[in-house]
């Protein structure tokens, strides 16, 4: 499996990044947090939520012969948001995805990534080198940080 990285996200693909945020948020996510609290966060997103992204921050996309399978999105030494299809999960596209955006805030002379890790995903960020850097909140998740 070949898992192809593109920094240039089209508006066209608004949609599929969209499909990919809320599929993996309620398959994904309901394990650790309920169906309820996954639910509600896979509906809190603004309408214009990607847009503002394409507009604002980085967005990279990691595909599999041609297909949108994940994304990450970074706005100076954050990572505002990574999903992995859950079709694709535990399949190495999270980690490309994660050593890309790092690679890619190194290059920006940044010393550090910060994130705030939703509950299915603090194992992942502590895996790959981050570390708690306060206390949960239920609006942001665990705030972590891994220094380079």
């Amino acid at each position: 499996m070949e898992i192809k990285l593109i920094c240039q996200v089209q508006t066209d693909d608004i949609e599929i990044l969209a499909t990919i945020r809320y599929t993996a948020i309620l398959t994904l996510a309901t394990q650790k947090m309920g169906a309820d609290a996954a639910h509600e966060w896979a509906n809190s997103a603004k309408p214009d939520r990607i847009q503002h992204a394409l507009e604002a921050h980085y967005i990279w996309v990691a595909t599999i012969a041609s297909e949108a399978v994940g994304w990450v999105e970074v706005n100076g030494n954050r990572l505002e948001g990574m999903y992995v299809h859950p079709s694709q999960a535990q399949q190495g596209i999270g980690a490309a995805l994660l050593a890309h955006a790092e690679n890619q805030i190194r290059a920006a002379n940044h010393t550090s990534v910060a994130l705030e890790a939703s509950s299915n995903a603090e194992s992942f960020y502590k895996k790959h080198g981050c570390q708690a850097t306060g206390n949960r909140s239920p609006e942001l998740g665990l705030p972590m940080m891994k220094q380079f």
